[in-house]
Parts: structure tokens; C-alpha cells; sequence
């Protein structure tokens, strides 16, 4: 395990996930939208980025179950809207909508 050639490769991807994002927002993207695309492949980052905030988050939308990971569920088990999964990752950056 290399630490530096990680950490390198960390860069790159996040630089890389920036930029594609900045064409598709019009803007540079905040380091939640960064974030998320590493999270999420940078195209479940867009579409989560640009579908209308009311969509629940699917399977089709973020390319994995949403079941699996509890960030895009409620409290009771359900999906919960593109809107809500935003502010979760915004918060976790301490950004508001």
C-alpha cells in the first residue's frame, strides 16, 4: 500500500469528477457535489444533481440499490426524494440549500 500514490489518485478522480460536473451545473461544483460523485460514479452524481426534487431515489437513479445504503432511506425504511438526499450530503459539508 502506497499512501502518496493514493492520495494521488484520490486527486485525479476528484478533479476529474469536478470538472464533468462543472459543465453539467454551470458552475464549479461545491465539495458536497465532489463528494457525491465519489460517492455515487459521476453519473449518479448528475442525475441526482439535476432530477426534480421531489424523485424518489431508485435503483435507476443513483445506479445501486438505495436499499443497501441507509443515507437514501427514512427512518422507516423508504426511499426518500433526490431533494432530501442533496441535503444530506450538503450537510455533511455544512452547506444549506
Amino acid at each position: 500500500f502506497d499512501p502518496q500514490a493514493n492520495t494521488e489518485a484520490m486527486l485525479k478522480y476528484a478533479g476529474q469528477n469536478g470538472k464533468q460536473l462543472e459543465k453539467v451545473l454551470g458552475r464549479a461544483p461545491n465539495d458536497a457535489e465532489i463528494y457525491m460523485a465519489h460517492n455515487l460514479g459521476f453519473g449518479g452524481a448528475k442525475k441526482l444533481l439535476t432530477v426534480p426534487e421531489n424523485t424518489l431515489v431508485t435503483k435507476s437513479l443513483i445506479g445501486s440499490n438505495p436499499n443497501h445504503n441507509p443515507k437514501f432511506l427514512t427512518n422507516k425504511g423508504s426511499p426518500i426524494t433526490a431533494g432530501e438526499a442533496r441535503q444530506r450530503y450538503f450537510s455533511l459539508f455544512g452547506i444549506g440549500l
